[in-house]
């Protein structure tokens, strides 16, 4: 499991998490978290061939 840290704006920042299963295909998860506001936006996506298909799913999170 591996996970990469980007700069997005000054209180965002992108974490990439992608896990491999026992079949061809895996996920890709792209996870955006806010320390200011604490909302929660979840990305998932899987890769198909050569082609990575993302579907954008928004999950608020408040607690």
């Amino acid at each position: 499991m591996h996970f990469w840290h980007s700069n997005v704006t000054d209180n965002w920042f992108l974490v990439i998490c992608h896990w491999s299963f026992v079949t061809d295909n895996w996920f890709l998860v792209i996870c955006h978290w806010s320390f200011v506001t604490g909302h929660l936006s979840l990305v998932k996506g899987q890769r198909t061939n050569d082609q990575l298909l993302i579907q954008p799913t928004k999950i608020s999170s408040s607690g």
